[in-house]
């Protein structure tokens, strides 16, 4: 009875083993694909395109970088990145503070509105935000100072409008502090 237990348990642990082999197979198999195919031209693509290329060519891996501007978008990415990180933690500490603080029905409305946000996945609201960028002229943007204080302004708008609605002058006026 003890060896049918240890041979079902080591079955299941070899059929895991197994799936989980077909499944990091399925998930890897996009990156080789373009791993080599990153180093071959057009004609050796469309010839052998899961195959290793005949020689490593890097000349493919420049005139990419080139043609995308590659280090000029991953230092605009960069800047919109760590200011974003910085103000949203800057933003968000403030509006934690006042939510906090204040007990009432409207900040514990906003603490399980921002709750429920968290479960919508980004993917679903990805689109409509690219929309909203396209259709106020944010799209793609050139990547000039003024853009990016155009793009910073619409984020940190709308983080500051949950700020400003308990801004702590109005909470002064209504005694808060002293409480604290």
């Amino acid at each position: 009875m003890a060896g049918n237990y240890f041979f079902k348990k080591r079955v299941s642990t070899i059929t895991v083993y197994v799936l989980l082999s077909v499944i990091a197979l399925y998930t890897l198999a996009p990156l080789w694909f373009l791993f080599v195919n990153s180093f071959k031209g057009q004609a050796e693509i469309v010839n052998n395109p899961m195959g290793l290329p005949s020689k490593f060519d890097f000349q493919y891996i420049f005139n990419a970088i080139e043609k995308i501007n590659f280090f000029r978008a991953m230092g605009i990415t960069v800047l919109i990145t760590v200011s974003a990180v910085a103000l949203i933690v800057l933003v968000s500490s403030m509006a934690a503070w006042i939510m906090v603080r204040t007990k009432s029905k409207m900040s514990s409305f906003l603490f399980m509105a921002f709750v429920a946000a968290m479960l919508i996945p980004f993917q679903a609201i990805m689109y409509p935000l690219i929309q909203f960028f396209n259709d106020i002229g944010l799209k793609n943007p050139p990547g000039t100072c003024g853009h990016v204080r155009r793009v910073r302004a619409v984020d940190v708008g709308v983080s500051v409008s949950w700020f400003c609605q308990g801004s702590p002058l109005r909470h002064r006026r209504s005694g808060i502090y002293r409480r604290l």
